[in-house]
């Protein structure tokens, strides 16, 4: 049996008032996708658990057979075991975006001819881009070192390390955080959640601070919500550090000369999704399968890690509409030639098209990835001579018009190759054709489904 698994990461959306209400999945040229919707099962699965964060930390556990509400310990540990870092006991680690902050009101360079900016003016700041406008991995690389080296020098680093991974993403760790501080407590919103708002009210201890609301409101007596005095502690340091990155990078030589070629600046570190070390069992549902993950981001490759596939890396992966698709696929059946019982293709590209609005290139990812991705590795598995499962589906919705991550059941086929369902060549590969289908309550359990002999 071959098992083969492709994310398109964010893909689930709304109908387009502009586009005749029709959605970027109905509106793509995706014969291969469809073809196999034709004669598989289509439906939707709850990748999101109620009261869980929509992302792609925990849709990628769920859909894979991790109940997020077991694993799940926090975005970065799983991005920090790609990357490198090596978490122990009592570390945390958190996802460090560089960031688009944009000062209202069009005063940018009143307060760019500043030495210092104080804490009252980093808060009045606009969160313009999550990803810094794809900044590509040499300019991040280069404004994380230079930055590490200048809080090292202010002395905000002692106890904490910084690597960068891809593009505008990497880690930040805490080492030797007391057990009774909880990461997620004391980091920042995720920035791609506050696209165009005020920062002020989404800066590190802003849970607390919404804790401290509740104990307020029934007259203090739920002593178990209220923060600790550390709590308070590490965010405002958190804090500290990321004032100081927006003050040092926003006149870096790297950012004016993105300004100057009319690109977004990489102007800040914004720190978020902290965690612990998560315990992953590997994949497999008990089973052993021998498996290959290929995606340009670190998030994906660092679960493969803890999951125990092999991590193969592609040139030209980017994690954008500009991705290397066509090398992906290369490499999805060079995996399965050498032996590779399972490949797991994720595609961030209409994921972050989501997040910017952009139509045409959510269009764009997702014709590409059923040419240069799907076509070819179907065609090799048509000829392997073996049975093989194909499972196809978003992690979480992005949807267009509001730009962030929603947590509604995602579209899905799956087909089987020794047992197809019957032929309707009405069902695709679509929100509305998954509407029509049956519906899985749990990730884990079309994990289950799909690994089922």
């Amino acid at each position: 049996m071959k098992y083969f698994i492709l994310v398109t990461d964010g893909a689930g959306d709304y109908p387009l008032e502009d586009r005749g209400n029709k959605t970027p999945l109905q509106l793509a040229d995706n014969p291969v996708m469809n073809e196999l919707a034709h004669r598989g099962m289509v439906g939707r699965c709850r990748t999101i658990p109620d009261g869980m964060e929509a992302g792609s930390d925990v849709g990628h556990l769920s859909l894979l057979g991790y109940p997020p509400e077991r694993f799940h310990t926090g975005r970065a540990p799983l991005e920090a075991a790609n990357i490198g870092v090596d978490l122990g006991e009592n570390d945390a680690a958190f996802r460090g975006n560089i960031v688009t902050l944009r000062v209202p009101n069009n005063c940018e360079d009143e307060l760019n001819s500043k030495s210092s900016v104080d804490m009252a003016e980093f808060e009045n700041l606009e969160m313009v881009d999550h990803s810094s406008q794809d900044i590509t991995t040499e300019e991040g690389l280069r404004l994380y070192e230079d930055l590490s080296r200048h809080l090292a020098e202010k002395g905000l680093l002692d106890g904490i390390d910084m690597k960068h991974g891809v593009s505008y993403r990497g880690a930040f760790v805490i080492r030797n955080l007391s057990r009774d501080i909880n990461p997620i407590d004391v980091g920042s919103e995720p920035p791609h959640n506050i696209l165009g708002r005020g920062i002020a009210d989404y800066l590190p201890g802003y849970k607390l601070n919404a804790e401290s609301d509740s104990v307020n409101a029934n007259t203090g007596t739920n002593e178990n919500v209220a923060p600790l005095e550390d709590d308070y502690f590490v965010a405002s340091r958190i804090k500290e550090i990321m004032r100081a990155s927006y003050e040092f990078l926003r006149n870096h030589p790297v950012n004016k000369s993105r300004i100057e070629r009319g690109l977004r600046p990489g102007n800040c570190l914004w720190i978020w999704g902290g965690g612990r070390k998560p315990a992953l069992v590997p994949y497999g549902n008990g089973r052993k399968i021998e498996g290959s993950v290929i995606s340009a981001v670190d998030l994906i490759k660092g679960i493969g890690i803890l999951t125990g596939m092999k991590v193969i890396d592609v040139e030209g992966a980017t994690g954008n509409k500009e991705t290397n698709f066509a090398g992906k696929g290369r490499a999805a059946v060079k995996a399965f030639e050498e032996g590779d019982q399972m490949v797991f293709v994720h595609v961030e590209g209409p994921d972050e098209c989501g997040h910017q609005g952009d139509t045409e290139g959510k269009i764009f990812c997702l014709e590409r990835i059923d040419e240069e991705i799907l076509k070819p590795v179907l065609s090799h598995l048509k000829n392997c001579g073996e049975r093989y499962k194909i499972l196809i589906m978003p992690d979480h919705y992005t949807p267009i018009s509001i730009r962030t991550h929603s947590a509604d059941p995602v579209p899905f086929v799956l087909y089987d190759s020794e047992n197809e369902q019957g032929y309707d060549g009405e069902r695709n590969f679509t929100e509305e054709s998954a509407e029509k289908g049956c519906i899985f309550e749990k990730g884990s359990d079309i994990a289950e489904a799909f690994l089922a002999e």
